[in-house]
């Protein structure tokens, strides 16, 4: 095959996925999470490690209640890149979700245990970048949850001063 012809088809594939995925974030940034993750499996059934995808296609999973299958796209990310720290505040509130539905259902060794996955994502976040005020709120909030009161409200005070010092982190 002729290089301008592997070029031409590069190219296609290219504009191709540009505009699948410009289809899916206006869903998205809409609040159409059903229909952004319709649009988002698509793109990655023919891109499976386009990591926008993979990030906004676990937020979708999230939003709509569904933790677990969020938690899938989330480890994806991170099998491919680990040192992304939105991917790790995400996977965490994942956890933490799962954690207050355990709490709620009276299961309360689970919800310590998915409360104990949510600290060590939010602690990776902060390895990552220290001065993540999501992460450090996160972070305390679960402490509270955990019966750490005076812990968590430490960390959430931390992140209030951090937010305003670093407000587009």
């Amino acid at each position: 095959m002729p290089e301008d012809s592997i070029k031409k088809l590069s190219e296609t594939f290219e504009e191709e996925l540009r505009d699948r995925m410009l289809e899916a974030d206006e869903a998205f940034e809409r609040g159409e999470y059903g229909k952004a993750s319709i649009l988002y499996a698509y793109i990655l059934e023919d891109y499976p490690n386009n990591m926008s995808a993979l990030l906004r296609q676990g937020v979708c999973f999230r939003v709509q209640g569904h933790p677990r299958e969020a938690i899938e796209y989330f480890k994806r990310i991170l099998a491919i890149k680990e040192d992304l720290l939105d991917v790790w505040n995400n996977l965490g509130n994942c956890y933490s979700d799962l954690g207050d539905r355990a709490k709620t259902q009276k299961q309360d060794a689970d919800a310590e245990r998915y409360y104990k996955d949510a600290l060590r994502c939010y602690d990776r976040a902060l390895k990552i970048y220290p001065n993540y005020w999501r992460a450090t709120q996160n972070k305390g909030e679960i402490l509270s949850k955990l019966g750490k009161t005076t812990s968590g409200a430490k960390l959430r005070r931390k992140a209030m001063i951090l937010r305003k010092k670093y407000p587009e982190e």
